[in-house]
């Protein structure tokens, strides 16, 4: 693993490089609503329809990436430019439109109209980047591949939001240097990308890209398996996002644990994930995506359970530990199914991929404001929504049916849940007309 993992890293280095890179951003939109209250002194209300203006973008962007390529692509041909990447064209032109919107934030952001603009054009372009980058990296290479260049991704990102931080804490006092600051690195990237313009990539059949595919072509859409993946995904996502808002309210009230200590425990979690992650595409190739799909939100459920049973430490290590546990597949193995579905096809990963982070953001959006409501009227009840939520995921999961998409690989014909190839598949490449 550890030598495909650096052929992978080698090849799409600067792709890679791009995560950290956008991280910034992610960072930053993480804490629009935090500058907003505490450094430009908006209300709480106000200051929650700039982070809501924000979410709304990421959902919208993750929703018409199909779109947004093929109108790159189309410009690219427009004016003549013979590239084989307009996938990391298309990333190209995001990190340049970031550059202005958050130029434009550290000028305006004092007004909660022009902020909650900004803010709303900005999730939009990170809403179009996650899919579009997670194509770009899985177009064409093996299922098998496809679980380390995600596990690759998520190091990166983890990486990047790190160092995203940092810089974060120590220009948060002059928030127009820092958003000046985001912006001359997405600038100085972006130049960067335009050298890389020419080389040989992912979307070599992104001529096939097609103007009516917004989010899934209708084909698509009646497929049961790849509907039971979608809602079985939504609904993991809204267990995972809301135990994230609910689990700091729980170790309070139930397990007493004070700030600094949560802190402790969070720096933990963080161990743990980073530790176990890097043997996550090791139990990716040996056991289906399935019944990892199945392990991953049944531990998420388990992991905020267990904070009820008392206050001892250890009882709140395992929780934690069980929880990370969970993350870990959740963001692990959830995405995979895209590149299963797909079939080599690059327009249909795309198009996979948006429909995966549109359910993803639509979780995140729900799954607080929902848990929440229920857990204010009756902790029994909100527990009792979270395990049949569990049990409906884990069932769909069950239900989903990969038999059907399968290639031949040395005559034989393969599961494509279950197939091993050592070496990443190419596709022909199809050169843009002019």
């Amino acid at each position: 693993m550890i030598k495909q993992s650096y052929h992978l890293f080698k090849e799409y280095f600067i792709d890679y490089l791009s995560l950290i890179v956008f991280s910034f951003g992610i960072a930053l939109l993480a804490l629009f609503q935090i500058i907003a209250h505490d450094i430009y002194n908006f209300d709480l209300y106000m200051s929650s329809v700039v982070l809501v203006s924000a979410t709304i973008g990421q959902l919208l962007g993750s929703m018409f990436a199909s779109f947004y390529c093929f109108v790159v692509q189309k410009l690219l041909l427009r004016l003549k430019i013979d590239t084989l990447c307009s996938l990391r064209a298309a990333n190209m032109l995001l990190l340049l439109c970031l550059v202005f919107l958050f130029v434009g934030i550290g000028l305006y952001a004092q007004s909660v109209f022009l902020f909650s603009l900004f803010g709303f054009l900005t999730g939009i372009c990170l809403g179009l980047f996650s899919p579009i980058n997670a194509a770009l990296l899985t177009n064409t290479i093996s299922v098998e591949n496809a679980a380390i260049a995600n596990f690759l991704r998520r190091v990166m990102l983890n990486f990047g939001s790190s160092i995203a931080f940092v810089l974060i804490s120590l220009l948060i006092d002059s928030p127009a240097v820092l958003f000046y600051s985001v912006a001359l690195i997405f600038f100085c990237f972006g130049l960067l990308q335009v050298s890389r313009l020419g080389k040989k990539a992912g979307d070599s059949d992104a001529a096939k890209i097609h103007s009516k595919s917004f989010i899934l072509p209708n084909k698509a859409i009646k497929d049961r398996n790849i509907s039971k993946w979608l809602l079985a995904t939504l609904i993991t996502y809204i267990i995972f996002f809301q135990t994230i808002s609910a689990y700091p309210v729980y170790l309070q009230n139930y397990a007493g644990v004070s700030a600094k200590q949560f802190s402790q425990y969070m720096i933990l979690s963080t161990v743990i994930i980073f530790t176990l992650q890097f043997i996550s595409p090791l139990l990716e190739r040996k056991y289906s995506k399935n019944l990892l799909s199945m392990l991953s939100v049944v531990l998420v459920f388990l992991g905020i359970w267990m904070v009820t049973l008392g206050n001892m430490t250890m009882i709140i290590v395992m929780s934690v530990v069980i929880w990370s546990i969970g993350e870990i597949f959740v963001l692990g193995v959830t995405p995979l199914y895209a590149k299963v579905f797909s079939q080599g096809c690059s327009q249909k990963n795309l198009s996979y991929n948006s429909a995966y982070y549109m359910v993803c953001y639509i979780g995140k959006a729900v799954g607080p404001v929902v848990g929440s409501a229920i857990m204010a009227n009756s902790t029994f009840g909100y527990f009792v929504t979270l395990l049949v939520l569990t049990l409906v995921a884990c069932l769909l999961f069950m239900k989903i049916d990969l038999t059907g998409f399968c290639r031949k690989v040395d005559g034989s014909v393969a599961n494509s849940d279950n197939i091993a190839i050592n070496e990443a598949r190419t596709v022909p490449q199809i050169e843009l007309s002019r």
